[in-house]
């Protein structure tokens, strides 16, 4: 589409090639006036509107739209990204939408859109029942977002003629109340055959039913990322059984952020009893066997039971998880690299972290990255100072002589909050305060500490750092005498 002598002078002073260059960082209200410019443009933008994520958001928006995919034959095809997210409001008046919106998803070959998101997708489908026989028969899907889900949504779902690589789906609260459909059939693992051939990541938030064994279905044989978001406590057998070459597997459970010192000793037994729920399940029925990260906070991964090899571990301890639930994990599983990231004051502890570290010299272990922050624990104590034992952390030091491992990253932050309220007051002999103290430690020093006590480690890093980003030393290196 090069510019020639014989075009008109009437057209553009730059070439068609160099406005569509232009016109590709330009917004839509930009290109909207370009559209109108001339026939050419009027094409060829409309083209590239389309292949960028199109995000409808409310019923005037979709019926626009559905008159510029009408305005000719050959644009649905070029759409590539749909997002209709048409939030509810108070019912004055039903718009109505289109009525070719339904028939334009029905007649038309979107032979590019392949994502989809629907957001406040069952009150949008019961609103306008017909939209879901139209996104039913999107046939070139591969990626599907949908939430909340109940129902409607299940039935377009029943019906969807895609092969579905990714899938996120959120449920909708009081699935146990539902009466449209059995309840066996609202689990994903039951709902999700129509996929089962063709999913690759499934993520699953709010699903809060358990289903029998006897009722699980076929296996998910491509499934590799699996996303598991409960509001309860999960039975994890139905996922195993139904996903078992899941590599990458990220938890969350009811008790993710809940725990604290008044919730913990109530709930403590619920956590145990559905942690040995789980472990008598995949030592009866299997477990996963290709499992090379896993993500959780504690009481995510402690719920789970795991007892399988698991490559890489990232692992959150929160502020009043339990030292002695990070250790059972640790314990029970055979973890080649572990990623701990903890938020509180507690690690420094004899009981918290040098605690685990002692028990992990017989481990699997071959590598710790070590993420500590020090921080005001709730928000009555932002004004108060983060102290810091240096007889505390020298124990913390000493407990890494347990290990065998070939590395060791570890990394000590505190707020910057913290490291400026205590830089004008006196301390108690032996007490760091906030960043500035932090920021004062010989990074070289305690890395060659670390590396002498270690005889396996290879590799060791150390860096103190505050919020400000200032970072003191980094050092990372190997004498030759001891590689």
């Amino acid at each position: 589409m090069e510019y020639t002598p014989g075009m008109s002078h009437t057209g553009p002073a730059l070439s068609y090639d160099v406005l569509l260059e232009v016109a590709a960082f330009a917004s839509r209200q930009t290109l909207s006036s370009f559209m109108k410019t001339c026939r050419i443009l009027y094409h060829e933008i409309a083209k590239m509107m389309l292949r960028r994520r199109v995000v409808i958001d409310n019923v005037y928006d979709m019926n626009a739209f559905t008159a510029f995919l009408n305005a000719e034959p050959n644009r649905p095809g070029f759409l590539c990204d749909l997002t209709i997210d048409m939030e509810p409001h108070p019912p004055v008046r039903l718009q109505p939408i289109a009525p070719g919106l339904s028939d334009t998803f029905l007649r038309h070959s979107f032979r590019s859109l392949t994502s989809l998101r629907l957001d406040h997708a069952e009150e949008t489908l019961r609103l306008y029942p017909k939209l879901s026989d139209g996104l039913a028969s999107l046939s070139t899907l591969t990626s599907l977002i949908v939430s909340p889900a109940g129902s409607f949504v299940m039935t377009m779902l029943l019906c969807l003629q895609a092969d579905l690589r990714t899938l996120v789906i959120g449920y909708q609260e009081g699935l146990d109340q539902m009466e449209a459909l059995p309840h066996h059939v609202l689990h994903p693992v039951v709902l999700l055959q129509r996929f089962r051939h063709s999913l690759e990541t499934v993520e699953i938030r709010g699903y809060e039913v358990e289903l029998s064994r006897a009722k699980v279905p076929g296996q998910y044989p491509k499934v590799q990322e699996f996303i598991l978001d409960s509001p309860d406590c999960p039975l994890l057998a139905p996922y195993i059984h139904a996903f078992p070459d899941v590599r990458n597997l990220c938890i969350t459970t009811v008790f993710a952020d809940a725990l604290t010192p008044d919730i913990l000793p109530r709930e403590r037994a619920t956590i145990d009893a559905f942690r040995r729920l789980n472990q008598l399940d995949q030592a009866s029925f299997g477990a996963w066997t290709k499992l090379e990260t896993v993500s959780g906070t504690v009481a995510d991964v402690y719920l789970a039971g795991f007892s399988c090899a698991i490559e890489v571990l990232y692992l959150n301890v929160l502020t009043y998880d339990p030292f002695c639930m990070v250790h059972t994990i640790l314990r029970d599983a055979s973890i080649s690299q572990l990623h701990l990231f903890i938020h509180n004051l507690e690690v420094l502890e004899d009981g918290g972290l040098p605690m685990v570290l002692r028990q992990l010299g017989d481990s699997s272990l071959e590598a710790l990255f070590l993420y500590i922050r020090l921080c005001a624990q709730t928000e009555c104590e932002e004004d108060q100072l983060i102290l810091v034992d240096m007889a505390a952390i020298d124990r913390l030091l000493d407990s890494f002589s347990y290990l065998r491992i070939k590395k060791l990253d570890f990394r000590l932050c505190c707020d910057d909050a913290a490291c400026k309220r205590g830089s004008h007051r006196p301390l108690a002999p032996g007490m760091l305060c906030g960043g500035q103290d932090i920021l004062a430690f010989d990074g070289e020093a305690v890395a060659q500490r670390i590396l002498s006590s270690i005889p396996t480690v290879q590799d060791v890093g150390v860096r103190f750092m505050c919020d400000r980003k200032e970072e003191a030393r980094l050092h990372r290196t190997l004498p030759d005498e001891a590689q």
